[in-house]
C-alpha cells in the first residue's frame, strides 16, 4: 500500500487523493505515507462502517473518511445474512454517518465525511441537513436530483409562453 500510495501521490500531489482502508494495515500505511511525504499526501480512509472510525481518520490527519451508507443500512437490516461475518448493528447507516460527522466537528478535525453508497437523492438532503457536504453517488442518484415534475411543467409553460410572444 505504501509503494502504490507513493506512486499515486507523485503523479500529481495537488490533485490525487489516495484511498486506504480503515484496517490496521491501512492505517499503518497511511501513517507512513504522511511521514514520508511530510504530510503533503491527501488521504481518504475508506470502508468505514462505524462512527468510531472517524477518530482514527482524524488522528491520521486524513482529508476524507468514506462511510458506506447503503452498505451500513444493509448490515443493519440483514445482519449476518448481508454477506459480512459480523453481528447485526443496532443503528442505521444514517445514524452512524450523522454521529461520525458530529464527532469530527466535535474534534475540530479537518477530516471531511465523503458519504458513499447512497441509495437515494433524499439521503443527500437528509445528510446535508446534518452538516454533511461531500458525497459520491451513481448517475441514477444524479438523475433523481433533477426529477422534479413541477420543474418540468413550469419549464414547458415558460417555453409555450415564449413561443406565444413572438
Amino acid at each position: 500500500m505504501i509503494d502504490i500510495g507513493t506512486k499515486l501521490h507523485n503523479l500529481d500531489p495537488q490533485r490525487i487523493v489516495v484511498k486506504l482502508p480503515l484496517t490496521k494495515a491501512g492505517v499503518k500505511a497511511a501513517s507512513v505515507l504522511k511521514i514520508i511525504t511530510r504530510r503533503e499526501i491527501s488521504l481518504c480512509m475508506t470502508a468505514c462502517y462505524s462512527s468510531k472510525q472517524g477518530v482514527v481518520a482524524a488522528g491520521l490527519g486524513a482529508e476524507y473518511i468514506a462511510p458506506y451508507l447503503g452498505r451500513m443500512d444493509d448490515l443493519a437490516n440483514a445482519g449476518s445474512q448481508s454477506g459480512f461475518p459480523v453481528a447485526q448493528p443496532k443503528r442505521s447507516g444514517m445514524e452512524e454517518v450523522v454521529e461520525l460527522e458530529t464527532s469530527l466537528r466535535g474534534l475540530s478535525a479537518p477530516t471531511r465525511t465523503l458519504v458513499a453508497s447512497l441509495r437515494s437523492a433524499q439521503q443527500i438532503t437528509d445528510l446535508a441537513l446534518q452538516g454533511c457536504d461531500t458525497f459520491t453517488f451513481a448517475p441514477k442518484i444524479c438523475d433523481e436530483l433533477f426529477d422534479v415534475e413541477a420543474t418540468y411543467a413550469a419549464t414547458a409553460d415558460f417555453e409555450r409562453a415564449a413561443k406565444g410572444s413572438k
